[in-house]
């Protein structure tokens, strides 16, 4: 079986870690091309509801524009090796696709810290990050990685969901 042979059963997964990618990119042509709009309005919009927020609240809704980026260039790039690492692995088809959609899945952390920058200055800080859109986003990143890391580990280490048995795979 060729090598590119893996990686049918995982482009699903794939296409997410690349929007992943994507998606930290654009942040940044945002970031060069318009940051002192993006910068002026998040200004604008604090002042627009001084009760929510305090002289840091600027400071950290920018830093949550930051964030967005720097895990959405971080979560896809480790997204894409881990993906790449279950397509060579001895998972069997269905559990390479699962692991690898469970994983591009996690690009949905980025999106929920761009959320909540966007809702913070009208909503405060702690109100953006209470948000039912945030929180769901969050977990379901965050519980998609858990899943599919454990996967991974159990299938490199113990053999689970192997295509091969304990002794076919060197694993005794």
């Amino acid at each position: 079986m060729a090598v590119v042979d893996n990686f049918k059963g995982v482009k699903p997964g794939l296409a997410l870690a690349v929007l992943t990618l994507l998606f930290g990119v654009a942040m940044a042509v945002v970031f060069g091309v318009a940051e002192d709009a993006v910068k002026g309005s998040i200004q604008s919009a604090i002042a627009q509801h001084p009760a929510l927020h305090d002289a840091e609240s600027f400071a950290a809704v920018w830093g949550l524009w930051r964030l967005a980026h720097f895990y959405g260039i971080g979560g896809g790039a480790v997204s894409l090796a881990l993906i790449c690492v279950a397509a060579l692995s001895s998972l069997r088809r269905p559990y390479k696709l699962l692991v690898s959609v469970l994983t591009g899945l996690t690009g949905l952390y980025p999106v929920a810290l761009l959320l909540m920058a966007l809702l913070a200055p009208s909503a405060g800080i702690s109100g953006a990050r209470g948000a039912l859109s945030v929180q769901f986003l969050v977990y379901v990143a965050l519980i998609s990685f858990l899943i599919a890391i454990t996967m991974l580990v159990l299938n490199i280490f113990i053999g689970n969901w192997s295509t091969c048995n304990a002794k076919t795979c060197g694993l005794d």
